[in-house]
């Protein structure tokens, strides 16, 4: 009896240190995020943190003032682009990666992880140099190429989960009820692998929206996240702090839905492929 209750005992203070532990790491992790959410509402022309006062003012110097329009809108369209160009490369390679075996499949599906792994400096600086070889110079399209290539993989990975969930006999009922390869694949595979399309649609879009390595190599426009740099290097108006709590409140919301719909271990490639 002695021995269960001491063990029961190391079980409890093992589970309470590690809570606190998780706790701690969690308020390291959203304090930043807190941090500028609150220097948002600061009374001062200038970031102030703990914030004087509570003001929306910078808010509305975001939404009535024409700084960052330009900016936003290159990047909703370089990111509407990149979502298109994502899905038109990982819909045939998820249905192939999932559908067939053949030799170095999973080679390839481990290569078509690489730009999630290398970090983006290194994406940004060999994409440059190489289209930059090709006779390319910095430009939108150039721009869109990029991001491109940095979003597939999510894209990827949240199709080849749900195809994973999906069973493959109801295709092979389509074919054998006479519809072609690319008959059923548009009427019973597509539409019931939407849920991870539309995940993998939100998780580009929200990518796309925060690269910035790649964006201030690849074009001379400003996207959003370059001209947040160049403001804060030169400004510190608490209106970049109003525009980062708007990114923020798009950002953690998807990243709910996201994982709701298809699971964020299928994103990041923990499951299985």
């Amino acid at each position: 009896m002695s021995l269960r209750v001491g063990g029961s005992r190391r079980r409890d203070w093992g589970s309470g240190i590690l809570t606190v532990f998780v706790v701690l790491v969690m308020l390291y992790l959203i304090a930043p995020m807190v941090t500028v959410v609150l220097a948002s509402f600061t009374e001062t022309d200038y970031i102030r943190f703990p914030p004087s006062g509570f003001t929306l003012q910078w808010y509305g110097a975001f939404l009535f003032g024409d700084q960052y329009w330009h900016s936003i809108g290159l990047s909703l369209f370089v990111a509407v682009a990149a979502i298109a160009g994502s899905g038109l490369i990982a819909l045939p390679a998820a249905y192939g990666l999932v559908r067939y075996r053949f030799p170095g499949r999973d080679w390839i599906n481990m290569a078509a992880m690489t730009p999630i792994i290398i970090p983006e400096m290194i994406s940004a600086i060999a994409l440059f140099q190489f289209l930059v070889g090709l006779g390319w110079r910095p430009s939108v399209p150039m721009l869109i190429l990029g991001h491109v290539l940095l979003t597939v993989p999510f894209m990827l990975r949240s199709i080849v989960a749900s195809l994973q969930g999906l069973d493959d006999r109801l295709e092979e009922a389509a074919r054998g009820l006479g519809a072609k390869p690319l008959t059923a694949y548009f009427t019973i595979t597509l539409p019931l692998i939407r849920t991870g399309i539309f995940a993998g649609a939100l998780f580009v879009f929200v990518i796309s929206m925060d690269l910035f390595l790649v964006s201030m190599f690849l074009s001379k426009a400003n996207t959003l996240p370059v001209e947040l740099w160049w403001a804060l290097r030169y400004n510190s108006s608490p209106t970049l702090m109003a525009l980062a709590t708007l990114m923020i409140g798009m950002t953690v919301p998807t990243i709910v839905v996201v994982g709701k719909l298809v699971g964020l271990e299928s994103i990041i490639g923990i499951g299985r492929a």
